[in-house]
This record gives structure tokens, sequence and C-alpha cells, in this order.
């Protein structure tokens, strides 16, 4: 990280060398101001970022029964936000992490020792396949009859979360008031 003075330095080496990107009346003081909040900020980011995936792995690895509501709730959004990104890591999710991220499905069925979950939107349909504990394939499809073109998959998520806010808001309370009983009992 750099100190103050770096920045002072910084500050002062940009002024002497000439370079007139900020208006002439700006003094030395308020240039290591605004450099070193440009500095901060850049910094603060990183670190955010870094903690966050940190924090990530960390609540991974942990049971979520452990987790107290407010760690839970980010956990919830990372999964939400990862999964956003990279649908791909839909496969690495546990049924508890799916609960959280999308609340109970529109159609579930059983067939021997698979399920299906389907969640549908007005335009798309994805189906999560999976044994008792883990995900193992998923699709997306357009709800469209005879539309066989390929599907927007992130597309087809910010639909699904936007239509399912207030589901997965009570499955995340349901699933902590659950968490939270059998801390108590257990």
């Amino acid at each position: 990280m750099l100190s103050l003075y770096h920045i002072k330095l910084m500050a002062h080496r940009i002024v002497r060398s000439g370079v007139s990107i900020l208006p002439r009346h700006l003094k030395l003081r308020h240039l290591t101001i605004l450099v070193g909040a440009v500095v901060f900020v850049g910094l603060c980011d990183l670190s955010i970022r870094a903690g966050m995936a940190k924090s990530t792995e960390i609540i991974q690895q942990k049971n979520l029964a452990e987790l107290s509501k407010p760690q839970m709730y980010r956990y919830a959004m990372s999964v939400q936000m990862s999964v956003a990104q990279n649908p791909d890591k839909i496969l690495s999710l546990s049924l508890n992490d799916l609960k959280l991220m999308l609340a109970s499905p529109d159609l579930y069925r059983q067939d021997g020792m698979g399920k299906v979950w389907q969640y549908r939107t007005e335009s798309c349909v994805f189906d999560v396949f999976m044994t008792d504990s883990k995900v193992m394939h998923y699709e997306f499809r357009s709800r469209h009859i005879g539309d066989e073109a390929e599907i927007n998959q992130a597309a087809c998520l910010r639909d699904l979360f936007d239509s399912r806010k207030n589901q997965i808001a009570k499955a995340f309370e349901d699933f902590y008031a659950a968490s939270l009983s059998a801390k108590i009992s257990g």
C-alpha cells in the first residue's frame, strides 16, 4: 500500500512533468488528495472483491446451519451472482444452494434416485437434474414451441431471479428459521 509520502511524491511528479489534465488553479495539496482518493478507492475495490471471493470459499466449506442470518444472506447473494456470471457453476451447487438461489421449483419430479426441478418464466424453462445431494446436469430452453435457437442463459437466470424475488425471500427466511431451530434443538 502506498504511503502518504509516496502519494504526494507521485502528485508532485505529475505537476512537475507539465501534464495539464487539471486546471492550473488546483493546488498541489488538492492534487495529492485527488490522487490519494483514486488510489484508496482502487485498493478498496480490490480488497472488497478479494474478501468477497475468500469469504465465499470459507462459507462453502462450512455447514450453512452454522451461519448467522447476515452471513447466510451474503452467501445466498454470492451464489446468485456467481451463477449469473457463469451458469456452469450450477454443477457445483448443493440442493440447499439451489433452494437459496431460486426457492422451490415450479415442477418437481423424482424418477428412482434422480430428481428434476423445473423453473419457468414467460420466455424460458430451466431444468435441473440431480441426485439426492448433487446437481448432475442443467438445461435452459425456450417456452415457445418450435424455437430451437440457443437460449441466452444469463437472460433466463435474470428473468428467474426477477420473477421469483418474493419466493426467494420467503425461501431464505424459511431456510434460516429451519437452520436456527436445528441449532437450538441440536
